[in-house]
């Protein structure tokens, strides 16, 4: 019974939900930046996963490393523990990067289509942006970015769980060999 009212309740504010957005351009256009920088977000989380777990993965590995010569040792077995670890959660949060990567930049592309379709949308957030300006700077035309800064964080962001992998790639050698 209460499945189907809350099941009931998800159907209405659904429903309610779409035929807000289909009435309301400043809605869809405001969700649509929601959920870019949400991506966005996203990818920083899994930039500094990344990082934090390389960094505790490198700490025991080059204690390993420093105190221990034989190869055939225990402790040179958690170090290609270590490795194996390490170009997994590389792996893993690179693709995971990619995805975010791939999302947001088809919800960029779907921002677009929807400011091509409804133009006055765009002009309305402007406006709202530039108020926002401080006085001193010239609000005659529209503050401009670097030209392709949003590509190239993203190919940084797509490169270094690359580097990292290759660096564990790398690591396991020097182990083996």
């Amino acid at each position: 019974m209460w499945e189907l009212i809350s099941f009931v309740r998800v159907v209405i504010r659904r429903d309610w939900m779409i035929e807000m957005a289909e009435n309301d351009q400043e809605f869809i256009y405001r969700n649509l930046i929601r959920w870019i920088e949400n991506e966005h977000s996203l990818i920083s989380s899994r930039m500094g996963w990344l990082m934090s777990s390389n960094a505790f993965l490198i700490t025991p590995l080059s204690i390993i490393l420093a105190s221990h010569e034989d190869p055939n040792d225990d402790a040179m077995f958690l170090a290609e523990v270590l490795c194996y670890i390490g170009i997994i959660s590389a792996v893993l949060l690179g693709i995971t990067i990619w995805l975010a990567i791939h999302t947001m930049n088809t919800l960029v592309k779907r921002k677009r289509e929807f400011v091509d379709t409804y133009p006055n949308i765009k002009d309305k957030f402007m406006f709202t942006e530039l108020s926002k300006i401080p006085r001193n700077v010239s609000r005659n035309k529209w503050p401009t970015r670097i030209k392709y800064t949003h590509e190239i964080s993203m190919f940084l962001q797509l490169i270094i769980p690359l580097i990292v992998l290759a660096a564990w790639v790398i690591i396991y050698q020097r182990i083996l060999g």
